[in-house]
């Protein structure tokens, strides 16, 4: 596009890092920058890609510089790729951040200031600053909320002035993490692979007061934003959309039966026995042989204390292995039975790890998937019926490791993982606790609050079914229509 039409299609708004996407894109590598990219243009491309920047940086030098200190190492790479050197005179803000880069000069950036004032302990100064990019302020928020040196009615009126400019999904994401009280916190890098970090949280809550109106005032531009969209009429939610959490990763998640939002919390079926399973296929790949795949569950206390295993080398009361399969040429099937009955009184929890013992990793198999369903019948060790499981997930992540779903024993329901435990099944082991009791306890805005917010704003909402004058009906249909929730009940205006 910039080849063919010239400055005149860059947008005013455009930002230095449009122009790594677009270089992504010349080169078919991944416009999102989510895993790495190399580059090689040609000259056109190497042109249009400094007009554009030159363009961006025009009087932004230090925001651009920003942008581009977060990735360095990408940013040096594609200096080399671009030839700046020879758009100095042609190009000089462009040349001249790429110096900067280069050779490490020091330049007072924005987030060098906002991280100095936080560490001298001038909270309120950072807050003000921070009013400059409402996106950051908003993931800082509770950073600044919870420091005691801090003026709380100051954070809260300049949160208040930018609130209108954070994005519909971000100020969700901002109003759970203000309520949340667990101790555990999670982050999700984005990327093909769903690599889960857990740290522990502050000792410092935010203040109960402080996040009460801090989430106001979140509510309001919600309700706001939303009354500018078409009515709803009468709406009944079903109650298990509360167990449900808002989609913020679809990206880096499984492709899946049924796409459920990770950290989904839905009833088992009244049934005493559930079958786990993996299902793999080496079919049609060259110079590899005997693809083993195993599948085990982990067992753990109310605690979240692992109590034991079932695997093809190990036996638990209540739960039985099919046996090891060591290869899959024709495709071949793994699973686990699980007795609730006769389960040990000490379990209370229960995941299904899936591990690559061959050390190959799941992206590169013919096929792999995994699920669970109380049909016992739906899942042999050579045929699967796809139409009779529950539920069905493709393992395509870059990964040896991975867990899918929790299942808690005592209040018989499951909570959707969907997570990369790593390439290491040892390093896996000692996170594996951590990762699983701090996606279990986490409080999240869930899908019946964002759309509660939608029907107060532009419906009547409604607490049971008529079947005379039948209502807009919200249920787990609506989950699994992610684009709808993109689109609409997440939209910014």
């Amino acid at each position: 596009m910039l080849a063919t039409y010239g400055w005149s299609a860059i947008p005013d708004n455009a930002v230095v890092t449009d122009a790594m996407r677009i270089a992504a894109i010349y080169v078919k590598g991944d416009p999102s920058l989510a895993t790495p990219v190399k580059f090689k243009l040609s000259r056109p491309q190497r042109r249009a890609l400094m007009d554009f920047m030159e363009k961006a940086t025009v009087g932004r030098s230090a925001d651009m510089l920003d942008s581009m200190l977060n990735r360095k190492n990408r940013w040096l790479r594609l200096g080399e790729a671009l030839h700046v050197g020879e758009y100095q005179k042609s190009h000089p803000h462009v040349f001249a951040l790429f110096d900067m880069l280069r050779n490490q000069k020091h330049i007072p950036t924005f987030n060098t200031q906002v991280e100095q004032s936080i560490e001298q302990g001038k909270i309120d100064q950072a807050a003000t600053l921070l009013t400059k990019k409402p996106g950051q302020f908003a993931r800082q928020l509770c950073q600044l909320a919870r420091d005691p040196r801090g003026t709380a009615s100051h954070i809260i009126a300049e949160w208040q002035k930018v609130v209108a400019h954070v994005p519909t999904q971000l100020l969700t994401s901002v109003s759970g993490a203000l309520m949340d009280e667990s101790i555990m916190n999670m982050v999700m890098p984005k990327g093909s692979v769903a690599k889960f970090k857990v740290y522990e949280k502050s000792s410092i809550p935010v203040p109960t007061d402080v996040a009460l109106q801090l989430s106001g005032i979140i509510d309001e531009e919600l309700k706001s934003r939303f009354s500018k969209m078409d009515a709803l009429g009468k709406v009944y939610i079903d109650p298990i959309l509360k167990n449900v959490p808002i989609p913020s990763a679809v990206r880096s998640g499984s492709r899946a039966l049924k796409t459920l939002p990770r950290g989904t919390q839905l009833p088992m079926a009244p049934s005493q026995e559930i079958r786990l399973f993996t299902y793999w296929s080496e079919k049609g790949m060259q110079g590899t042989y005997g693809v083993d795949i195993d599948l085990s569950a982990v067992v753990y206390d109310v605690n979240f204390n692992k109590v034991g295993e079932c695997s093809f080398w190990n036996k638990y009361e209540g739960i039985r292995h099919s046996g090891d399969v060591l290869s899959a040429p024709e495709g071949a099937a793994e699973y686990i039975d699980i007795n609730f009955a006769k389960l040990p009184s000490k379990a209370h929890y229960i995941t299904m790890t899936i591990n690559s013992y061959s050390g190959i990793p799941f992206d590169t198999l013919t096929e792999c998937f995994a699920g669970w369903t109380h049909d016992i019948s739906a899942v042999e060790k050579d045929n699967i019926k796809r139409d009779q499981v529950e539920q069905m997930v493709d393992i395509s992540m870059n990964s040896n490791m991975v867990l899918t779903v929790l299942l808690d024993v005592k209040n018989r329901t499951f909570t959707w993982l969907d997570l990369s435990a790593g390439n290491s099944r040892t390093a896996a082991g000692a996170n594996l606790q951590n990762m699983v009791q701090a996606f279990h306890q986490r409080s999240r805005y869930t899908m019946y609050d964002l759309l509660k917010k939608h029907v107060e704003a532009r419906g009547e909402l409604v607490e049971e079914i008529d079947p005379e004058n039948p209502p807009v009906i919200f249920d787990m249909n609506t989950v699994y229509d992610t684009t709808r929730i993109q689109d609409e009940f997440l939209a910014t205006p």
